[in-house]
């Protein structure tokens, strides 16, 4: 059900900005979520998955430093991705930008 996946998404998304969890694996797997074509057309998880992205990697320097190590496992699952899976049909360029952008530490809030 969409629903209760837009929900748990939603949870992880908590869980990460109170500090209970802090998985780079876990947080690659909702990076790929986000530009997943599986997922283009549910409005709801795309807005939670936007808000969170930037809000949890400049929030605090540690943050950033589980984004940083999500960065290799994101693009390691997307290179080997099988021709007929639909994670091949990812725009890479489009992640790697984001990457970049999340990674960057003049956005980070605390030194602002």
């Amino acid at each position: 059900d969409s629903e209760m996946y837009t929900m748990a998404v939603e949870g992880f998304c908590k869980l990460y900005m109170t500090g209970h969890i802090l998985s780079a694996k876990l947080f690659s797997k909702l990076l790929i979520m986000y530009y997943s074509p599986l997922n283009e057309n549910d409005v709801r998880l795309k807005a939670i998955l936007s808000a969170f992205l930037p809000q949890f990697a400049f929030f605090k320097y540690t943050y950033q430093l589980c984004v940083e190590e999500s960065f290799m496992l994101t693009l390691k699952c997307l290179l080997n991705a099988p021709a007929d899976s639909y994670l091949s049909e990812i725009d890479l360029i489009k992640v790697v930008e984001t990457l970049f952008h999340l990674t960057n530490p003049k956005n980070l809030l605390q030194f602002k």
